[in-house]
């Protein structure tokens, strides 16, 4: 799974990323991950992101499915 963002109606995503590499779990879920702008706890199945929103209007956050 990858989360795309857009910000205020662009056509490509400003971001598109893993989400295992953006909570910090990329390699599975062997020990917490715990930073100030992302981090996972594996006990509780629950990540979390403080990343800024750069937008003005709008943001539009899609988690994409790359492999059908």
């Amino acid at each position: 799974m990858r989360l795309q963002a857009r910000w205020d109606g662009q056509a490509a995503p400003a971001v598109d990323a893993p989400l295992a590499d953006l909570f910090l779990s990329g390699a599975g879920e062997r020990e917490p991950a715990k930073g100030l702008l992302a981090g996972y706890d594996p006990e509780q199945h629950a990540g979390y992101l403080y990343f800024p929103m750069p937008f003005g209007h709008s943001a539009d956050l899609e988690l994409v499915n790359p492999t059908g």
